[in-house]
């Protein structure tokens, strides 16, 4: 079985925060067991989330949306629709260098 994993981010106030399935939560609490819970950063919604401290693997799911989705990109997503509108080299080459990009990333975190 294998685990999703969740991505770090800032919110727009600078403040630590995490995003999964588009949805982006805020830290709540940290256990000994090397776990943290993760809060939907709506205040109408009740969803929260479970991760592993360190690989960022979501361990379980709570609650249910009390409001629509709205889609949050990621970072590398939001990077790269920016390399395109602004480089004038061909899109393939552009995609070539953000999967590196990310690869290097997931690797760093693996190691």
């Amino acid at each position: 079985m294998s685990l999703s994993c969740a991505t770090e981010d800032t919110s727009k106030d600078d403040h630590k925060s995490l995003l999964y399935k588009t949805y982006r939560y805020r830290f709540r609490t940290r256990k000994v067991d090397g776990t943290e819970t993760w809060r939907c950063t709506d205040r109408n919604c009740c969803a929260s989330t479970v991760v592993n401290q360190t690989t960022l693997a979501v361990l379980v799911e709570r609650g249910n949306r009390a409001y629509e989705e709205v889609k949050v990109e990621h970072p590398l997503v939001q990077d790269l629709k920016r390399k395109v509108e602004d480089d004038i080299s061909p899109i393939p080459h552009q995609y070539e260098g953000a999967i590196h990009q990310m690869n290097a990333a997931v690797e760093y975190v693996l190691l």
